[in-house]
């Protein structure tokens, strides 16, 4: 989806889903497969945390966003397969993580991220244009 060069996001993102996104970026670069997948976990949690505050777990904070309409039964779907293998990461278990597995979860957070911190935001900008005209 998105070259491995290009991991810079360059539109406003909570300084805590920053934290976690840089430092899976730097985990892929060193190809520490495991890492990445946990801090695109991290990543996650950020986001329902920073969407829904009061949520305890990625999957309480993903099904609240979703019955919010914060993202869409497409992006639960994404973010769950993202939660699992963060879930296989961070705990021992016989599941290998593959350096695949974990660019196709940056990718895919990438996506994420891109869609509900500067697409949307951009998306309502242009509604407001058009409304004020």
């Amino acid at each position: 989806m998105f070259p491995k060069d290009e991991r810079i996001v360059n539109y406003s993102i909570p300084q805590i889903v920053r934290e976690s996104y840089d430092e899976a970026v730097r985990c892929e670069k060193a190809k520490a497969a495991i890492a990445v997948v946990v801090m695109v976990g991290r990543s996650l949690e950020a986001i329902c945390k920073d969407f829904v505050p009061d949520s305890k777990t990625i999957n309480s904070g993903l099904k609240m966003m979703k019955d919010n309409g914060f993202i869409s039964e497409e992006l639960l779907e994404w973010s769950n397969e993202l939660r699992f293998l963060r879930n296989q990461g961070a705990h021992a278990t016989s599941k290998k993580i593959t350096l695949e597995d974990a660019e196709d979860s940056l990718d895919f957070l990438q996506a994420i991220l891109e869609i509900l911190y500067h697409l949307r935001p951009r998306f309502k900008d242009i509604k407001n244009r058009r409304e004020q005209e």
